[in-house]
């Protein structure tokens, strides 16, 4: 970039600084600020609007000189502080952060603006209650604030009060109904609950909005409620345009003499989490003659087992979790990381604008979030021919790794838990077909509903077994079930447990049924692992295929069915006939060890396999194109 031209502060005003930067004209405006200041250091307003273009620089240190500067030429003035209080945020420097809202509060106890704000950094640091007193406070001094009802309502869902959170919502949209993603955060919280008093009007407009390029769905949220991968494209496109918007173009580094291509994972899951339960093996796996791995924790601290067992698979391993973006960024580049793997892409704690600024030459997305991400700064996505066929190539920003047998990695150290429970203290019925879906119950709609009741009815004595992931959604799918005909005391509900006794109490199911469009993932895997067969309908999206992929990977594609019709028709007729169900199931453990689903070696073969050639390609300068892995 061209260095601005000079400007002289006997020639310009400080009228000349505001309209240049009414012209967008950031960086002639900051020249002049600064000159104005070098001759007048305590010209207030030179001073706030060169806070001002720094924020919008996106040079945040400089801005928090500046209010700082402002706050001692005006130390009783509550609006700089609550300034350098969001861009003290910015840097995820809460703590202080709110020490300049207290300050604001003291000084101006009658403005909404710093209960606001201390409450989002409080979210931010999950004192969920807190912030919740907050927004309170907030919304007592301005009744009609809807973005306080929405923040209060993601603090109610983080602490699982859904009831409450789906009135704040409801508040909120009554209020600000434009407000970027309300709606649908709003629509996810009301499937979390099984609420479907207005599933389809929902779904309609949340799609045609999707459609229409609004700011609706927050990219994780539609792969649960539409089949339509082009519907998860804009909404990620949308989401990290909005988000992640482009100042400067993506910084490409040229690749470092390494001696090992070194590769880092970044993750917000490495602690008890399904995808830690996935992956954990294939650390330890990893060739340590040509790959040095490094793994960058941006999530909450743990201490638990898993997090114990992931650091120690590392060369190096950094828990990131108060980092800040371009402090993760800068870290990264300065370990000259070769190839970046995001393992969340749009799921919870994610960090997609450290990837927007190009955290390695390779940038690579993987596992935590099924589908594209959307932007051009991810070269790759990992996957197979299963989950993306050719056909829907387009519909990636990225290109396409394909490993030969499935994507999901599987950790073959998986232990079932040695205490053998009885059905009786599970609550399950000593005799007649046990189906089981332990899904989330967001990924429960009324389509797929309908046709777990009709297979119900028609197989008299079967229950379903489901996952209790919250009591609404427990009286919901009961009440739902009462409509449909069928008995509610049919549906049993299974509490969480820790993932080996989770393993253990599974075994007992005869016929795990999946979900549609948001197939199972982790969950299926944790079903054949135990020997339970999975019968799956396959879509059209990335999520809604995975399930298939695991079943062709273990040899039983018999279980794949290509409609809810056939879904629904195998589902019964499994049922009915005993002989076929022990058949599937002696397939099944004759499958474990001798298929390639469980063998993370061979998947860390393939994988190492694919690092390596694009890791050559970029050397040589070819840009990123399809990458198959041979077997």
């Amino acid at each position: 970039m061209n260095n601005p031209e000079k400007y002289s502060s006997v020639n310009y005003s400080f009228k000349d600084a505001v309209k240049l930067h009414g012209q967008g004209q950031l960086h002639k405006a900051k020249e002049i600020c600064e000159k104005i200041i070098e001759r007048t250091s305590n010209h207030i307003d030179a001073i706030n609007l060169l806070c001002l273009v720094s924020y919008q620089l996106k040079d945040i240190n400089s801005a928090i000189k500046s209010v700082s500067q402002a706050i001692k030429i005006s130390p009783n003035n509550a609006a700089l502080y609550c300034n350098r209080g969001i861009l003290l945020s910015e840097q995820k420097n809460y703590k202080q952060s709110i020490k300049d809202y207290n300050k604001a509060i003291e000084l101006q106890p009658s403005a909404y603006e710093p209960y606001l704000n201390r409450a989002n950094c409080l979210q931010n640091l999950r004192q969920f209650e807190a912030a919740i007193r907050d927004y309170d406070l907030a919304i007592n001094i301005k009744p009609d604030l809807g973005e306080a009802y929405f923040n209060r309502g993601n603090a109610f869902k983080q602490i699982k009060l859904l009831r409450e959170a789906v009135s704040s919502y409801r508040k909120a949209l009554q209020l600000s109904p434009n407000l970027p993603f309300l709606f649908g955060t709003y629509f996810q919280t009301l499937m979390m609950c099984s609420d479907w008093a207005n599933y389809s009007s929902n779904l309609l407009l949340y799609e045609s909005q999707i459609e229409d390029g609004r700011k609706v769905a927050i990219p994780f949220e539609p792969l649960a409620f539409s089949d339509k991968p082009h519907l998860h494209l804009k909404a990620a496109q949308v989401f990290s345009q909005y988000n992640y918007p482009s100042t400067t173009p993506n910084l490409v580094e040229p690749f470092s003499k390494n001696q090992k291509i070194r590769i880092g994972y970044f993750s917000a899951d490495f602690r008890n989490h399904a995808t830690s339960s996935l992956i954990a093996e294939l650390f330890e796996l990893h060739n340590t003659d040509k790959f040095e791995i490094y793994g960058f924790s941006i999530g909450p601290s743990s201490s638990d087992e898993m997090r114990q067992r992931i650091s120690l698979s590392f060369y190096k391993f950094f828990d990131l979790c108060d980092a800040a973006d371009r402090e993760i960024l800068d870290l990264s580049r300065d370990l000259n990381i070769d190839i970046a793997i995001d393992l969340n892409g749009y799921t919870q704690y994610s960090r997609p604008g450290i990837f927007k600024q190009r955290a390695a030459p390779i940038q690579i997305n993987y596992l935590g979030y099924p589908g594209t991400m959307g932007v051009d700064c991810y070269d790759y996505i990992i996957s197979d021919e299963y989950i993306i066929p050719k056909s829907s190539c387009s519909l990636y920003t990225e290109k396409i790794i394909y490993l030969p047998h499935t994507y999901q990695v599987n950790d073959s150290k998986r232990i079932i838990g040695s205490k053998e429970y009885s059905k009786t203290e599970l609550g399950l019925p000593e005799t007649g077909f046990i189906y089981c879906c332990f899904n989330n119950n967001v990924k429960i709609n009324p389509p797929i509903f309908d046709v777990w009741m009709r297979i119900l009815l028609a197989v008299q004595g079967s229950v379903l077994w489901l996952y209790e992931s919250n009591e609404c959604a427990l009286i919901n799918l009961k009440n739902e079930a009462e409509k449909r005909g069928v008995n509610p005391e049919r549906l049993i509900f299974a509490k969480p447990l820790q993932s080996e006794d989770n393993l253990s109490r599974l075994g007992l199911a005869d016929l795990f049924i999946d979900t549609m469009p948001y197939n199972a993932h982790t969950t299926a895997s944790d079903a054949l692992w135990v020997g339970l067969p999975v019968l799956t309908c396959s879509g059209e999206s990335f999520a809604s295929r995975v399930a298939g992929s695991l079943l062709n990977a273990i040899e039983l594609p018999e279980l794949i069915m290509p409609s809810l019709w056939e879904y629904e028709k195998t589902a019964i007729e499994l049922a009915l006939n005993p002989f076929m169900i022990k058949a599937l199931k002696k397939k099944l453990k004759m499958k474990i060890n001798g298929t390639p689903l469980f063998n993370c070696k061979l998947f860390v073969k393939h994988l190492e396999s694919a690092f390596m050639e694009a890791y050559m390609n970029h050397r040589i300068g070819k840009l990123p194109d399809h990458i198959h892995v041979k077997i």
